[in-house]
């Protein structure tokens, strides 16, 4: 039988050596890499991996069981006592091994990767038996291994493993350097982290707190190609060049007004930070931001920076008061920058995430675009940037659709999970791929929210029009329409269709009292009548328009009977003038037009449609199984403000009044009925007779001066018919 012999080397299972397996049929050999790959799984499943936490213990307590809830004081300075010198610094990964005979120097590579792509390479004395490690990212596996070098260069492993990093803070050990963070690691509104490696703050890196050489390695190692300034020219010697190296990009933005104060201010330095920032970012160029020690004008940036990225309120405030564990004796709380969020929090936003966007964009004029290509670059996360819905009302006609935003696909907003709701689906709808289909007349606000922001665009259904004549005839005269309808919903075409009505008491109409009808002439809907009791909320209708002094109008509609029963001279539907918030007049109650005896009240108003009696201009209507179209014209000489329709008793006797078609529109000066006929007939005469006739006075049609109107008159050298 051939013999398998396996090793363990550092608890990662080897094979060292097999005897000659092409001495085996297939069908052994096949089994004998099945048991292998069986018992190499088995031991290595065994394997504990050790992890470290790169937090200090302080800053990892602190992180841990602070959570801020509104109106909480600081916490900090309770994980500030007897500091250490060096609290602003991350723990260790610390590595040990054997004692390495005969080798002229030591190696240890670590990378993310086993095969050791772009490597760390520490380079260590032969005798030493440890190291430790620091800068790591944290919740990353590392592959290490430690190789001897001899005289000649060769190297021979000594020890190969792995481990693990856990904690979420990224702090940077530089000797020289202070307070000096990444800003990735915290948790988003997006469920996804801040990347890291990619900005970091700190103090700064030349004048009073100047990084030596070595250091200013190790953060040029870091990755960093871009240094951001918040200092003034002054201090900060002028200079020009990183302290990191020439190749890494240098700019200055100095901030001159911060916390609160430039937070109201709309400081425009914040702006060009954060689009220096964010160019960086776009770039794939690490940066990092800085000002003297990397506290409140830094402090005032990086607010800003994690409220864009969805960084909670409580998160916010304690990245903040890391700068408390500075070695340079920082302390700062949250109670220097509480207004700032409460004013953070004045602006439109279903969550503070979007009421940091709303700041950004609205004061500081940053670009949704160039936000939103930020934080999928800093989340590895796409965003929508914005929902272009080109205004923010829409019109779309009852019966059509419409998509809200066609650079948003379908299978993009399903991806991202973009959701569409609209208030009031009776107006219009809305599908999960942002299509709009509108139902009928009204407004409805449709709000769409994608992974970052929440937009809302108010959508518009017209109603169908009411139906008006070209010409109406009222007491043998003939008027133009010259104006458009007045009335809102006058053929009761709205998704509510008792919008813009009240009963006749003045509180909303309610639905239940009347039923829509469908098959309209003009339209689709009518009303109609239902409760057949004496209650004036329930059977009555009322509205009123606003009208103008000394122009003549016409109103009419369409009323029939819902059984066929015929109604004569009903005296429930009355059409009225009136002053609007006069000081007899509040616009409820049955002292609407009326006295209490129930006659027209010249305090209030006049009932311009009444019985056959000197008080009323009009007669009440007649009508039955077929629609009746009721037509009044009226000057208002008394300069009312509103004409108003009260209908009360709709439902009477077992009789169910159906109305349509309400219409409210200013006519031109009225001519008489057949006056085609009257011009043909008299045209010889007027020809010969007005030429001379002075326009101010009144003549008869033999051009006899006349000292009022009667018949049909001449006045301003045009036909008129006395009324």
């Amino acid at each position: 039988m051939a013999l398998l012999l396996l090793a363990t080397h550092n608890s990662r299972p080897l094979i060292i050596n097999i005897i000659d397996m092409n001495l085996f049929p297939r069908q052994l050999k096949t089994l004998l890499f099945a048991v292998i790959a069986c018992i190499c799984a088995t031991m290595q499943a065994g394997v504990t991996v050790p992890t470290f936490n790169l937090e200090n213990i302080r800053v990892q307590a602190f992180l841990k069981e602070v959570n801020y809830k509104p109106g909480d004081g600081s916490k900090v300075g309770n994980y500030n006592i007897n500091p250490p010198a060096r609290r602003d610094q991350p723990a260790a990964v610390s590595l040990s091994w054997k004692a390495v005979s005969g080798a002229k120097s030591l190696k240890v590579y670590v990378s993310t990767t086993a095969k050791y792509a772009n490597p760390m390479v520490i380079e260590l004395k032969s005798y030493e038996v440890g190291c430790d490690i620091y800068n790591l990212i944290p919740g990353r596996t590392y592959y290490y291994k430690v190789v001897a070098v001899d005289g000649e260069g060769n190297e021979t492993i000594v020890t190969e493993a792995s481990f693990a990093t856990e904690g979420s803070l990224r702090m940077i050990k530089a000797d020289t350097g202070y307070n000096i963070r990444d800003l990735g690691g915290w948790n988003t509104r997006s469920g996804k982290k801040i990347r890291y490696g990619m900005i970091y703050r700190g103090a700064e890196l030349s004048g009073e707190y100047q990084l030596n050489s070595g250091d200013s390695a190790i953060m040029y190692d870091l990755g960093i190609r871009a240094e951001l300034d918040l200092r003034g020219n002054t201090e900060a010697d002028n200079i020009t060049v990183s302290r990191l190296g020439p190749d890494v990009d240098y700019k200055r933005i100095p901030t001159v007004t911060y916390y609160i104060e430039g937070l109201k201010a709309a400081n425009p330095r914040f702006a060009d930070q954060m689009n220096y920032i964010f160019e960086c970012v776009k770039n794939n160029k690490p940066v990092f931001f800085h000002c003297h020690i990397g506290a409140d004008r830094t402090g005032s940036l990086g607010f800003l920076l994690e409220g864009l990225l969805g960084v909670s309120e409580s998160d916010i405030y304690k990245e903040y008061e890391l700068t408390t564990f500075s070695a340079l004796n920082t302390p700062r709380g949250k109670g220097q920058i509480d207004d700032m969020m409460a004013y953070i929090k004045t602006f439109a936003g279903a969550s503070l995430e979007e009421q940091f966007f709303t700041y950004c964009t609205q004061e500081l004029k940053l670009k949704a675009a160039d936000i939103m290509d930020f934080k999928s670059a800093m989340l590895q996360y796409t965003f929508i940037s914005t929902m272009d819905f080109g205004s923010d009302t829409i019109t779309v006609e009852a019966g059509e659709s419409l998509k809200l935003d066609p650079e948003v696909t379908p299978e993009r907003a399903s991806k991202l999970g973009i959701t569409y709701v609209s208030s009031d689906p009776m107006v219009a709808t809305v599908t999960s791929k942002g299509t709009v289909s509108a139902v009928r007349g009204g407004f409805t606000v449709v709000t769409a929210k994608s992974n970052v922001i929440t937009k809302d665009v108010v959508i518009r259904v017209p109603y169908l029009e009411s139906e008006m004549p070209e010409f109406v005839t009222a007491d043998g005269m003939d008027y133009t329409i010259i104006g458009p309808n007045l009335i809102e919903n006058g053929s009761f075409e709205y998704a509510h269709p008792l919008t813009h009505w009240t009963t006749g008491i003045g509180s909303n109409a309610e639905e239940t009292g009347y039923k829509i009808c469908e098959g309209s002439q003009w339209g689709t809907r009518y009303l109609q009548s239902l409760y057949d009791a004496d209650d004036e909320s329930s059977r009555s209708i009322r509205s009123l328009w606003p009208i103008e002094k000394d122009k003549s109008y016409v109103i009419g509609y369409r009323v029939k009977t819902a059984n066929g029963q015929t109604v004569s001279n009903n005296p429930h539907l009355r059409v009225g003038l009136l002053n609007l918030g006069g000081s007899g007049f509040n616009g409820t109650g049955d002292d609407f037009i009326w006295d209490d005896d129930g006659a027209p009240s010249a305090q209030y108003g006049q009932l311009i449609v009444g019985a056959d009696d000197d008080d009323y201009v009009f007669p009440f209507p007649t009508y039955g199984a077929n629609w009746a179209e009721v037509q009044y014209v009226f000057t208002n000489t008394q300069g009312y403000s509103h004409c108003q329709v009260w209908f009360s008793h709709l439902s009477k006797d077992g009789i169910h009044t159906c109305l349509d078609n309400f219409y409210l529109a200013e006519v031109g000066d009225g001519e008489p009925t057949g006056i085609n006929e009257v011009r043909n007939e008299e045209l010889e005469i007027r020809n010969s007779q007005t030429s001379n006739l002075k326009p101010q006075i009144l003549y008869d049609l033999q051009g006899r001066r006349i000292s009022a109107p009667k018949g049909i008159y001449i006045h301003n050298k045009k036909l008129h018919k006395a009324h």
